[in-house]
């Protein structure tokens, strides 16, 4: 983005490190953080255990969850609902 004032270009706020707090469930994010894999939310280490189990479950019902990376929160919703338990 370029600075209008000094005509700089400048990065953009990086929302990974300057988030204190799960995106996806409101967790405190101090024990560890990471991107999600279908958004681009900054999550706790259990939520991204939740979705490794999403992955999981596509894998044995035969989708590929590679199609399915940064694919957005709603279809993310979606997939919590068909894939989300064992």
């Amino acid at each position: 983005m370029l600075n209008w004032k000094t005509n700089y270009w400048v990065k953009p706020e990086d929302d990974f490190f300057n988030s204190t707090y799960c995106k996806r469930c409101g967790f405190n994010l101090a024990g560890g953080r990471t991107m999600s894999w279908f958004s681009t939310d900054v999550i706790c280490l259990q939520c991204s255990n939740e979705e490794d189990t999403i992955k999981r479950n596509m894998i044995k019902r035969g989708v590929n969850p590679d199609r399915y990376e940064g694919c957005g929160p709603l279809k993310f919703a979606f997939l919590q609902y068909e894939f989300g338990e064992d």
